[in-house]
């Protein structure tokens, strides 16, 4: 894992054009790796606590994102020309 990272900041260290994915993103990548790497080996836990938050943040975004497709689903379902009542007409 730090391996990857310090290959990766290295990479970045050269310039722009040696790193056509995206710049910043990678450089982001790397140093957040590379962090994640020495909080791993200092305090576990913590690594621990903050993986679970992370997942739990994502997740809650998900949902969120999940019931709002739903409501806008059923609203645009609503509106499709040819049903009556919400019920397709036989």
């Amino acid at each position: 894992m730090i391996a990857s990272a310090v290959m990766l900041l290295f990479r970045v260290a050269k310039g722009r054009h040696a790193v056509p994915e995206g710049f910043f993103s990678r450089m982001a990548i790397g140093i957040l790796s590379l962090g994640a790497a020495v909080t791993l080996m200092v305090s576990p836990a913590g690594i621990l606590a903050i993986l679970l938050f992370v997942l739990g943040a994502i997740t809650i975004l998900l949902g969120t994102t999940l019931c709002i497709n739903g409501l806008r689903l059923r609203r645009w379902m609503s509106r499709v020309p040819g049903r009556e009542d919400g019920r397709e007409s036989a």
